[in-house]
């Protein structure tokens, strides 16, 4: 089975350290909705989003299972949220329209099926 975990942490919001079955993928990238390219962005970049996609320059397609997004107030206490799916909740859009400048969102743990492969447990 070919499973796909990512970890990553950032100012605002940025993705690396991607491994499949032990093994580093080069060119394959999370996108946090339709985002492209290194943050910061715009609040209202940020609350326009719904889900977090991955691909990869080898034409492999990724099925993101489920991932876990940390948002980071510059003033209070972070709020742990997770999805079984790319899509982001209602509970996540919610929290997202409260992000102000400065805040941090850190997504970690995306976990894919890669290529149709049977998706992969839960941690």
């Amino acid at each position: 089975m070919k499973t796909l975990l990512l970890t990553s942490l950032s100012l605002l919001i940025a993705f690396t350290s991607f491994s499949q079955n032990n093994t580093t993928i080069e060119k394959a990238r999370a996108v946090f909705g339709e985002l492209k390219g290194k943050g910061p962005y715009t609040r209202s970049d940020v609350i326009l989003q719904d889900h977090i996609s991955v691909s990869s320059a080898d034409g492999n397609k990724y099925e993101v299972v489920s991932f876990r997004l940390i948002i980071t107030p510059k003033a209070g206490t972070a709020i742990l949220l997770s999805s079984r799916n790319s899509s982001f909740s209602e509970n996540i859009k919610q929290n997202l329209y409260t992000v102000v400048v400065g805040d941090k969102i850190i997504v970690e743990a995306i976990e894919a099926a890669v290529n149709g492969d049977p998706k992969i447990e839960y941690h």
